[in-house]
């Protein structure tokens, strides 16, 4: 099921850029990269509310995650979890840019 991913490896970190417009905004960066100073050239700068700099920040380890939870689940034949394994890997897809 482990398709071989091309996004940049996690951990990602978000990082506070202050408040515009009474806002919170937010960029990510690589956190090993991060926690030694370095900018990353800005890896992924943007207008991100905090909340969703989150969870971008989140999304290497939700996929793993997901993945491995669909690995394991794989072999199940409760109808319930069929759907939830294809929702699954629609969404792995996606995050592979297969979709």
């Amino acid at each position: 099921m482990m398709t071989e991913t091309k996004f940049t490896p996690g951990p990602w970190v978000a990082v506070s850029r202050g408040c515009f417009n009474g806002q919170e905004e937010g960029d990510v960066h690589q956190k090993a990269n991060w926690d030694v100073g370095m900018q990353d050239g800005e890896f992924m700068r943007g207008n991100f509310r905090m909340e969703d700099a989150h969870l971008i920040a989140a999304a290497p380890e939700l996929y793993e995650s997901l993945n491995e939870l669909a690995s394991i689940l794989n072999g199940d034949g409760r109808t319930y979890v069929r759907e939830a394994l294809e929702r699954a890997d629609a969404a792995l897809d996606k995050a592979r840019g297969e979709a």
